[in-house]
């Protein structure tokens, strides 16, 4: 059974109730139970709640329904009635397009502070139930009900309500109100009752101290009466209290336990001090100390006058509190023993039954052990079992589907005859049978229609007359194909959405047709079914791209259905997309079975002997068809000697395959013939007289080969490889080779079935008993009208803008695009391309050529040519401005070289499934931001962080005064919204781990990770060379040479390495010193003394601005690199130096043995001296050759490291 729960009661104020914590314990036991489909109902509006409860349910992200309300709807604030009704209106098509089999709504009456729609049956009759857990305001108005906008609120949700098939009751005192006052009926109910949570148990060694917190110093009576109002009768209960015996009261103390406001509390504690009570009003108390209350209290008391349930009642019990309570409504019932029950309406009865209790050790104890005893009796996951049984034997386990009586009228859309298209054909078979199902219109973009049976049954109409009149048709079907026939049907389709039926699933052929002199069509269409990747490989062949992409997203979101005609088409959609299995329809071609003439005298036609054994291929000779393959196999084999001729029947081209099939049937001695292309006759002819078919198929598009269904109707037996749509034919009806063939598996097959006759005329009545009852038009026709009646029955776009328009909404251009806004957030457009949106916000910018924006270009990069197919990678940024991310587009065509007008930076369209990587060190933070990251969660978006470094953490005096503060919460933010991290290196995942678990912000479900980075430079990096750049690169070649690369900072050990080399050459080494990197932060005093150096530009060299090109230069001019840091994420200088081949000196800290390992040479300590000797002793080992080689480093490509990143960014999605 396919259920949804609508779980708003557990997002808005009534989380902070017991109608929260019903509504989430018992979809939490739902799910635990297995066995049906659960679907959660979320709304937007409360995202952080909305990640929350998909961490407590952990269903699959599919299984989240998040729809997107208008804002202002609370009934508080009096909204204008079209926002409600636009809220509810989108609520129910959102789940309408679900097609549960009962909708369970745990409350009804919400929304009256919050931004909360319900509404039961309103636009679709979905099979509901709801939950009651009392009906108080209904029968003490006069109390609750006195307030216009309450009244208003409460009424108008009591309606909806009792529009409900079925209904949950928290208690059978709940129930009996429903039928008393709402005239419900009996069998409609179950009851399901709340049960305590686990923090409420007895105790082991209840903490005494707790009860100093809130005043309580002597043995007491407890009551937890869940809020306060005149039902409660907290008075009643200070009076019997006060009536007790001095000697006994003075002992005691009465603690109520609840949020009372201020004139209450005022009010009470004058009444206790009249009657001589010690009163204590503790306030709102949580679980864990409530829980110490009801283990230590002397007795837990329970007098109110009315309650659904009373679960405090519950949960003393299962504390181990001796309880007594009032003899009315669900109290009764929940303890169940008279003799601890007495009347909530006499203070004398209430004073008596306490005395009692106190002054009978036994009777209290006895209490004690019922009370235990009883709680065990309410359990959430009984509770779920009998509201999921009670659930199909009311509703069953499937929905009958309701046939039309009236037959709607159809807008049919295709080329017709006599235009050159097998669709034209196809339709002309299709409309006599459809038409028994519908009244069909033909809808044409031709001057002539040539069949006359058409002509004389159908109304023709123009596009014009179509467009006009789009409103009196009930349904639309396009027939869509691959060639300019559809032209028209592209535009039409985004205007007046139907049902496409998709003859090819690849539409490229015909985009390349249409775009010829305008390229623009092509390639806006190829960004937008594939992004960057199709248009990368656009720019490399025209050709490669057309092949490669279908290139019709759009054609398929507009669409509000899809039929296709194998389970091939399918297997491309998901390819290429993500796809909901909802929107597609598999319905074969069509085909009726042929009658059999005599093969004698149908060879004889062609000249053949009668013992002539025939084997045939039909269709053009291209490579797709393996026609060569087949040639090769037949003259291989034994078959030429035995009196068998191959016939091709079908054209063949003057390219260097058909040329070659030509020849080689030319010195074949007459065993090999080529028709060249035939007219439907002749082809009919040679379908008569063949023997043996032989259809194979390569890179197949979504199309279904009509030569082999030909073969099939004619009942010739046929040889198929297991490609495209022949893989899922039924392995009797045709000889199935594997999906890519050798010579020697086809010849096999070519003389098995040339011997075996009984084999062949058993594949032969299987081929025509298929077809006769899989795909003669009238099986066709009807489900044509199944899968079109299903596609129309879902919730589409016609039907969401038709309903809206019923509803007065002002004439306001704003009101609209919210609406818009709202609708496309419930619901985006299918099927669709998921996405990796990588954060590039900082980058975007200004480009500082750091190398963390080297990572960043060299990632996105690799990421756009290696995604799979249906995985769009985009650039995007923060947009500051307006506080939301825009695509970062025309960043990426620069970065690309892609000169495209039409890559503008528009708004991120965000979608259940996206990823979001925040690859950029963006530290823009705002609580506005940190809200859309909760709205991206809640939606469905996962987030991946990534992690360089935390140093600022670590060691705050390297950085200026305050970034460890807004570096602290840069990183708190990001451990708070990511579902996991990613550090550039074990080391920095380490750290990070240790910094949250500290700071208690370390989540059991945020998983830390680490990739190494990547060591290339030249590939993506910037470009550009000084003057005197060779120059330079020589005086580095001359004499040895060691770089330190990286920005100029306190922690980089440029003070240190400088000094050291001061040292080396007042010692007499004649050797080089490069510094690339800009002015950092903190180093005034390292610029200067570099600026004023004697030996700069002679054996001291600073390139504050080199190019990515410059810096390879540098790297292979020099011996050696130094790495002189004191602390790093990563050291991407190591592996961009090992890739080169330069050898590495390296301080000796954690991260760099975990990147160099043993391919640098290690130094310590913080003094010149010691990094002057290391350097020395380096030089004596380098003379040698004995120095540590960088061929033992890890190097990987940046290709190898966004495969790393794609496997981590995907997993568990």
């Amino acid at each position: 059974m396919k259920i949804l729960i609508d779980l708003q009661p557990a997002q808005g104020e009534s989380r902070f109730r017991g109608i929260g914590r019903y509504s989430l314990k018992i979809a939490e036991e739902i799910v635990k139970i297995k066995g049906d489909e659960v679907y959660i109902l979320l709304n937007d509006a409360f995202p952080r709640e909305a990640v929350k409860i998909k961490y407590s349910l952990g269903l699959p992200e599919g299984n989240y329904l998040v729809f997107s309300p208008l804002k202002t709807i609370a009934f508080i604030n009096s909204p204008e009635k079209w926002r409600v009704e636009v809220s509810e209106l989108i609520r129910d098509l959102a789940i309408a397009r679900v097609e549960p089999d009962v909708v369970f709504v745990p409350s009804v009456f919400e929304g009256f502070v919050d931004n909360i729609p319900i509404s039961i049956k309103k636009f679709r009759n979905v099979n509901t139930a709801v939950v009651l857990y009392d009906l108080i305001p209904l029968i003490y108005p006069h109390f609750y009900l006195a307030d216009k906008k309450m009244k208003h609120w409460y009424y108008y949700r009591l309606n909806q309500f009792r529009a409900a098939d079925a209904f949950v009751a928290i208690s059978e005192s709940s129930k009996r109100e429903g039928i008393e006052y709402l005239n419900l009926k009996e069998g409609d109910f179950c009851v399901a009752y709340p049960a305590p949570s686990e923090s409420f148990r007895v105790l082991d060694e209840p903490d005494e101290r707790v009860l100093e917190n809130y005043g309580i110093s002597k043995r007491y009576l407890l009551y937890v009466p869940g809020g306060y109002d005149f039902r409660k009768n907290v008075e009643a209960l200070i009076l019997a209290f006060g009536k007790l015996p001095k000697e006994i009261k003075d002992k005691l103390q009465l603690v109520i336990a609840s949020k009372i406001d201020e004139y209450n509390e005022r009010r009470l504690k004058e009444l206790a001090r009249k009657v001589g009570a010690n009163v204590v009003l503790a306030g709102y108390i949580r679980d864990e100390d409530l829980s110490t209350l009801y283990n230590l209290c002397e007795l837990f008391v329970h007098p109110s006058l009315h309650e659904g349930f009373g679960l405090p009642v519950v949960e003393a019990m299962a504390c181990g509190a001796p309880v007594i309570g009032s003899d009315s409504s669900s109290i009764a019932e929940i303890i169940k023993r008279s003799d601890a029950l007495f009347n909530p309406k006499d203070i004398n009865s209430i004073s008596s039954k306490i005395l009692e209790v106190l002054e009978n050790d036994e009777f209290r104890e006895e209490l004690r052990r019922y009370g235990l005893k009883r709680a065990k009796d309410f359990s959430w996951r009984e509770s779920a079992k009998n509201i999921l049984k009670f659930f199909k034997e009311k509703f069953g386990y499937g929905k009958s589907v309701a046939y039309l009586f009236r037959k709607p009228r159809m807008a049919y859309l295709s080329p017709l005859p006599p235009a050159q298209s097998g669709i034209s054909y196809y339709s002309s078979e299709l409309l006599p049978e459809l038409s028994k199902y519908y009244e069909v219109e033909l809808i044409v973009n031709q001057n002539d229609v040539s069949d006359e049976y058409v002509r004389a049954n159908f109304p023709i109409r123009t596009v014009e007359y179509f467009t006009k009149n789009f409103r009196k048709y009930e349904r639309v079907l396009y027939h869509m194909g691959n060639s300019e026939f559809h032209a028209h049907m592209w535009e039409l389709l985004e205007s007046y959405p139907g049902v496409v039926v998709l003859h090819d699933f690849f539409l490229s052929n015909f985009l390349w047709w249409a775009s010829q002199g305008r390229r623009e069509v092509l390639e806006r269409e190829l960004f937008f079914s594939h992004g960057f990747k199709g248009l990368i490989d656009l720019k490399e062949s025209l050709e490669k791209a057309v092949w490669e992409y279908p290139i019709n997203l759009r054609i398929l979101q507009n669409a509000i259905g899809i039929i296709v005609h194998s389970e091939h088409s399918i297997e491309l959609a998901k390819e290429f997309y993500e796809t909901e299995k909802e929107k597609f329809s598999i319905i074969p071609q069509m085909r009726k079975v042929e009658k059999i003439r005599d093969k004698k005298v149908a060879k004889k036609e062609f000249g053949y002997e009668d013992e002539t054994f025939l084997i045939c291929s039909f269709g053009i000779i291209v490579n797709t068809k393996m026609t060569e393959l087949i040639v090769d196999a037949f003259l291989s084999s034994s078959l030429p000697e035995k009196g068998c001729v191959l016939v091709l029947v079908g054209k063949t081209f003057d390219d260097e395959y058909g040329i070659r099939v030509l020849a080689k049937a030319k010195n074949s001695g007459g065993k090999v013939k080529v028709t060249g292309w035939v007219d439907e006759e002749t082809w009919k002819k040679y379908l008569e007289a063949c023997d043996l078919a032989v259809q194979l198929r390569t890179l197949s598009r979504g199309e279904v080969s009509r030569a082999i269904l030909d073969c099939l109707a004619f009942g010739i037996p046929t040889i198929a490889n297991a490609h495209g749509f022949i893989k899922y034919l039924p392995n009797e009806v045709v000889y199935k080779l594997s999906e890519n063939p050798s010579k020697e598996e086809l010849r096999e097959a070519l003389e098995r079935l040339h011997e075996d006759s009984s084999l062949r005329d058993r594949i032969s009545k299987n081929a025509r008993k298929y077809v006769e009852e899989n795909l003669n038009p009238r099986e066709i026709a009807k489900r044509f009208y199944e899968a079109i009646e299903k596609f129309y029955s879902r919730v589409n776009d016609s039907e969401i803008i038709e309903k809206i328009s019923q509803i007065e909404i002002p004439r306001n251009e704003r009101f609209f695009d919210e609406i818009s806004k709202h609708l496309e957030k419930t619901f985006p457009a299918s099927p669709k391309q998921r996405k990796i949106l990588v954060d590039v916000s900082e980058i975007v910018k200004v480009d500082r050529h750091t190398g963390i924006q080297r990572v960043v270009k060299s990632l996105i990069n690799e990421l756009l040519s290696i995604a799979p197919k249906k995985i769009r990678v985009e650039p995007v940024y923060f947009d500051e401005n307006i506080g939301i991310y825009r695509y970062a587009r025309k960043w990426a065509g620069k970065i690309l070289n892609l000169d495209y007008e039409f890559l503008d930076d528009e708004l991120v369209d965000f979608r259940k499934g996206d990823i979001l990587l925040l690859l950029d060190f963006y530290t823009y933070q705002n609580p506005h931001k940190k809200g859309i990251y909760w709205e991206l969660k809640a939606s469905g978006v996962k987030i991946v962080s990534v992690v360089y470094d935390i140093l600022p953490l670590k060691r705050p005096k390297w950085f200026i005064d305050g970034m460890n503060e807004w570096f602290r919460e840069y990183i708190e933010t990001l451990a708070e919204i990511s579902d996991k991290i990613i550090c550039i290196s074990e080391s920095t995942a380490n750290d990070l781990s240790e910094y949250l678990k500290k700071e208690n912000l370390l989540r059991s479900n945020l998983k830390i990770t680490s990739i190494h980075l990547g060591a290339e430079i030249e590939k993506f990096g910037t470009r550009g060379l000084p003057d005197n750049w060779g120059d330079l690169v020589k005086l580095l070649q001359s004499k040895p040479s060691f770089l330190m690369v990286g920005t100029i900072e306190p922690r980089k050990g440029h003070r240190q390495t400088l000094s050291a080399f001061e040292i080396l050459w007042r010692d007499g080494y004649d050797v080089n010193l490069v510094i690339v990197g800009k002015e950092g932060w903190l180093t005034q005093d390292v610029i200067e003394r570099i600026k004023n150096h004697p030996e700069l530009n002679r054996r001291l060299f600073w390139i504050n601005n080199a190019s990515d090109e410059f810096l390879d230069k540098i790297y292979r001019a020099c011996t050696a690199l130094i790495m002189a840091s004191e602390d790093e994420g990563f050291g991407l200088p190591i592996v961009e130096a090992a890739y080169r081949g330069l050898s590495i000196i390296a301080r000796d800290i954690k991260v760099f043995r975990e990147i160099a390992r043993d391919g640098a040479y290690y130094f310590s300590g913080l003094r010149p001296e010691d990094l002057a000797d290391a350097i020395k002793s380096w030089m004596e080992l380098y003379r040698k050759g004995e120095h540590p080689k960088p061929e033992k480093v890890e190097v990987l490509s940046w290709r190898e490291v966004a495969k790393k990143y794609l496997k981590e960014i995907l997993e568990d999605s």
